[in-house]
């Protein structure tokens, strides 16, 4: 892979370029934006190019520094990412890299450090790596990725040269859906519009069943409901985070024989959180979609374009202060939700915030 397989992102692909061919090279690098926009992937060609055999400024893919770097066991290349079960770096995975740096290169150029999510880096972690950062080996790059930089030391980031991801456009997401997927266009339209630039999550709205899954949730929040309905679909969604878990596990264990059962309890508990997330920002991306039909008569803004005439109707029976509150309330949820909270009363919580009307409020939805 090139830097031309990675898509869109050209500011990125030419300051890259540039810094390469030029030599002018910074020690370290921070790669920021949201998922699926290529950042690991222009890290690893960043490593090729620094340390590929033919020179041009792009990676060859055929010269063996290309071919190993390419199949993950290039000596001088490493790829540092989060332990899968607690979705964390530690320190002593930051040690091992910080051993394996200080050695002199066995093959390559460069010794090149990409570190994925950067972010999860628990924070003895980041102290540990802020000594190399300060003082780096001979011939070293850091590369760092994350989706923002709030999770990362304001030290650790002083010393990184900041590269800014975009979302893919949708345009290109839909492109990918009815060239490589062979859907229609008006459906791609829509579910381009849904993965608001992530190209996995267009890739999962394929599937018949997860557009009904996101239907019955966009029901849950955006139909009338009295206390008991509140109450009903809550109880809908924990039992669908309950079955979720338990399934995750089963397959987690599956996949990995001799997985101790707390390991496999912490992947399958990382994954859920994931998946409350994606619920979270369903309820969202609706909210947002209410409030937008508050300033606009465009519909071009809106994320669920095949809801166009409900969100109009609800924009109607809102004011924008409530829809703001109640996109604080999913925004409040979302961040306690790593902690040890009791999700089912904070999902009752929630949904009684999302179905409330201020007193003296119209309320037909």
């Amino acid at each position: 892979m090139s830097f031309s397989d990675v898509r869109e992102q050209e500011v990125a692909k030419k300051l890259v370029r540039n810094m390469v061919g030029s030599g002018r090279l910074a020690h370290a690098y921070v790669f920021v934006g949201p998922p699926d926009t290529g950042k690991v992937a222009m890290a690893v060609n960043m490593a090729k190019a620094l340390n590929c055999e033919a020179g041009a400024g792009d990676p060859c893919d055929a010269c063996r520094q290309c071919r190993l770097i390419d199949k993950g066991i290039h000596p001088d290349v490493h790829v540092l990412r989060p332990r899968k079960a607690s979705r964390t770096i530690s320190i002593n995975s930051v040690r091992e890299l910080q051993r394996r740096i200080s050695l002199k290169p066995l093959m390559g150029i460069y010794k090149v450090s990409v570190i994925v999510e950067a972010d999860r880096m628990m924070q003895e972690a980041a102290n540990s790596l802020l000594k190399s950062l300060e003082e780096p080996p001979p011939g070293t790059i850091f590369i760092l990725t994350c989706e923002d930089t709030s999770g990362l030391l304001p030290t650790v980031l002083s010393r990184c040269q900041r590269i800014n991801f975009m979302p893919l456009s949708q345009r290109t997401i839909e492109s990918i859906l009815v060239d490589e997927k062979g859907l229609d266009p008006g459906r791609a339209r829509v579910i381009s519009r849904l993965a608001e630039g992530r190209l996995s999550v267009a890739l999962a709205y394929c599937d018949p069943d997860e557009i009904e899954w996101r239907r019955k949730l966009l029901d849950g929040v955006s139909e009338a409901a009295d206390v008991l309905g509140v109450f009903n679909e809550s109880g809908r969604l924990i039992d669908h985070f309950n079955r979720y878990r338990k399934d995750i596990a089963a397959s987690i264990k599956a996949r990995n024989e001799g997985m101790d059962e707390e390991a496999v309890a912490a992947r399958a508990k990382g994954l859920l959180l994931q998946e409350i997330s994606r619920v979270l920002s369903i309820y969202m991306s609706w909210f947002r979609d209410v409030l937008v039909a508050k300033v606009t008569k465009s519909d071009d803004l809106f994320t669920n374009m095949d809801r166009v005439e409900l969100i109009r109707r609800t924009a109607v029976s809102m004011s924008t202060g409530d829809i703001i509150r109640k996109i604080e309330a999913i925004g409040e949820i979302a961040v306690k939700i790593d902690g040890n909270i009791n999700r089912k009363i904070a999902l009752d919580v929630l949904l009684l915030d999302l179905h409330s009307i201020p007193e003296g409020e119209p309320c037909s939805r």
